[in-house]
């Protein structure tokens, strides 16, 4: 009975043994398996993080450019993406966010206005990874050098009447003249200045005022127009189709009233129309009704403007492609029946906001906060 007992004990003993050791010769091969297990998730949510982090910066931009360069009134926003975590996106305004954005020693001046810091945090689990980038505000738009510019090196001009006015004098929004601000030429184009005064009678040209004196006629340097077509047609927010419109309002000369509108062929328009803000026309445009306009107008082909008994007004500034033609003459308008193009470096600037574009001048990744 006490050999049985023995044997059975020492049969435990070598189980117990046996066991241990398959414990720890299983532990061995299972262990680097856990822990890389454990390595590839934490690998995989820390990729996931960043990928959620770039995708708020992505997101972010996306809300400035359609906010046109502003901060939203939100300064944070969180959206979770799926099952893989979420983010927390934060924008900082120049003029706020105590930094040196421009580089030149000040924090929040006023000219750091045009930098917006964008912060996403991405979180995937107990992962967390947060990419930081700066984007900078510019517009497009060259000024301009007239109130008229003719884009061609042999520009028409055909100026009927003494009901007209072109005028390089800097004016407000509602065209009242500023003679304390820089005057521009009423007329220019690449073409020699003598081509153009040849195309305007003796009696008119005092009717094109500006830089220089009357006639205030200038040579520079075309305008890179089929660049300027392209920008303000990705922005445009209003689609005008071709053909005879009556009546059109289109925006209104405020910060947040301007419009972006684009016509793809030629249109004309009638009736009282008026607008604010970028009006381009991918080919020739027509006036034969009330026309004011304050901002820019681009036209590729011809202008031209007929009719009598209605007033026509452009202040800003107009950039034509080919020819711009008045059909007007005292016997064809009422008193208030005139054409005035005036040039306006305020209207031009209020019109210019609208292809803002947002220019990304960092990208990094840094601590989260």
């Amino acid at each position: 009975m006490r050999h049985r007992r023995r044997d059975a004990g020492h049969a435990i003993l070598a189980l117990i043994v046996i066991v241990i050791v398959c414990s720890g010769l299983a532990a061995a091969v299972l262990m680097p398996g856990i822990a890389d297990g454990r390595a590839a998730s934490a690998s995989l949510a820390r990729e996931q993080a960043f990928q959620l982090a770039e995708s708020g910066i992505d997101w972010g931009i996306a809300v400035v450019r359609r906010g046109n360069g502003a901060v939203p009134t939100d300064p944070q926003t969180q959206r979770t993406v799926g099952a893989m975590g979420d983010f927390v996106l934060t924008y900082e305004s120049g003029l706020a966010n105590s930094r040196d954005d421009d580089g030149d020693g000040l924090t929040d001046e006023a000219d750091e206005v045009d930098f917006i810091r964008l912060r996403s945090t991405g979180r995937a689990g107990d992962i967390a990874r947060t990419v930081e980038v700066v984007l900078r505000r510019s517009v497009q738009v060259s000024e301009l050098d007239a109130a008229v510019q003719l884009n061609v090196a042999t520009p028409i001009l055909d100026l009927k009447g003494n009901a007209f006015l072109v005028s390089g004098a800097d004016h407000d929004l509602d065209g009242n003249e500023d003679l304390t601000l820089p005057q521009k030429s009423g007329i220019a184009s690449p073409a020699p200045v003598a081509d153009l005064i040849a195309q305007v009678p003796a009696a008119q040209q005092d009717q094109i005022q500006g830089l220089g004196g009357a006639p205030a006629i200038g040579q520079v340097p075309a305008v890179d127009l089929a660049t300027l077509v392209d920008q303000a047609r990705s922005a445009a927010s209003i689609v005008i189709t071709g053909g005879t419109h009556t009546s059109l309002a289109l925006g209104t000369p405020t910060a947040a009233g301007v419009v972006v509108a684009y016509a793809g062929t030629s249109i004309h328009l009638s009736g009282a129309s008026e607008g604010a803000g970028i009006l381009i026309v991918d080919g020739d445009l027509r006036i034969s009704g009330s026309f004011t306009w304050r901002g820019l107008v681009i036209v590729r082909c011809r202008v031209t403007m007929v009719g009598g008994g209605s007033g026509k007004r452009i202040v800003g500034g107009l950039v034509i492609g080919e020819e711009i033609t008045s059909e007007i003459s005292t016997t064809e308008v009422t008193a208030t029946g005139t054409v005035d193009l005036l040039y306006s470096s305020e209207a031009i600037r209020l019109a210019s906001g609208s292809l803002v574009v947002m220019s990304v001048l960092s990208w990094q990744e840094t601590a989260n906060p």
